[in-house]
């Protein structure tokens, strides 16, 4: 009998998250684990939630503070190059909107490097601590998810709503959907709008995947995320993910979510699906919505 998981189902916390002060979402993920059992999927978990930032890796000081501002407003800068071309507004829209992002890198870059005087000591140092760990956490998942041989990893941060009874249905279909046709990536979230994220042409020509349990699957032939909240990654996509999280690339430090933006610049032929509505909701963005 194979002791291979269908799935490996992931949870990134820490011990002082809002989300999880008296173990909500960590008893939300051993559930859905259950649930997802009793649908007849196989599945492993991990709730990763250590914090595994150590200054003697990653010591923090003006310099390291600074490239880290330039980079994620350089590649905040290229990610919405990259979704303006693929839009396809016409030559005088693109044109416009192109030179109001190159103008706004420049504000960006000024506001965050005055952010960083002070070195260690500076607001900004917190949060590159703070955005370290949750590398770490998700790299852990990452890398136990792919050493499992699952053919899928499902990693949820800690906000993600929990489901209902339906909606886990929904995502067992999902799953199932996405194993069988070896998907890379699929955005399981609600989160920032589609609006915001400049992604509603995209969406717009997608293709229906599935219609099922009230929530649509659509194929998309661009890759395109919402923050990190709650994924699917398939087992060689994980594996891609997971090197841009090693050592040698964890510096200069940005958010994840715009990690994984940039493997999608990097690799644009990713085979991405999105659940609209997405089946979890983001309650850090979202604190007043009900699943």
């Amino acid at each position: 009998m194979s002791t291979t998981p269908d799935l490996f189902l992931g949870l990134v916390t820490h011990q002082n998250s809002a989300f999880n002060s008296s173990g909500e979402s960590t008893g939300a993920l051993e559930g859905l684990a259950q649930q997802l059992r009793s649908a007849g999927l196989l599945v492993e978990t991990l709730i990763s939630d250590r914090d595994d930032y150590t200054s003697d890796n990653f010591p923090i000081s003006a310099d390291s503070l600074r490239s880290a501002a330039k980079a994620q407003s350089q590649l905040e800068r290229d990610w919405r190059l990259f979704l303006i071309s693929r839009a396809q507004f016409a030559a005088p829209t693109r044109f416009v909107k192109s030179f109001a992002t190159r103008a706004l890198y420049q504000l960006m870059v000024s506001k965050r490097l005055a952010g960083t005087k002070g070195g260690g000591a500076a607001q900004a140092a917190k949060a590159y601590r703070r955005l370290l760990n949750i590398d770490l956490s998700h790299r852990r998942i990452l890398e136990e998810g792919i050493k499992s041989g699952a053919s899928l990893i499902v990693v949820l941060e800690d906000d993600a709503s929990p489901l209902t009874s339906q909606k886990v249905q929904a995502l067992a279909d999902v799953i199932r959907l996405a194993r069988t046709q070896g998907v890379d990536f699929v955005n399981l979230s609600e989160s920032i709008s589609v609006y915001d994220l400049g992604i509603t042409r995209i969406l717009d020509r997608g293709i229906d995947i599935s219609n099922d349990q009230g929530s649509r699957v659509i194929a998309l032939d661009t890759p395109v995320t919402n923050t990190v909240c709650a994924n699917i990654y398939g087992s060689d996509f994980a594996v891609l993910l997971a090197r841009y999280l090693s050592e040698d690339r964890l510096t200069p430090v940005i958010p994840i979510d715009w990690r994984l933006n940039q493997v999608m610049l990097d690799h644009p032929n990713t085979q991405c699906w999105w659940v609209r509505p997405g089946l979890f909701l983001q309650r850090s963005m979202h604190p007043s919505g009900r699943d």
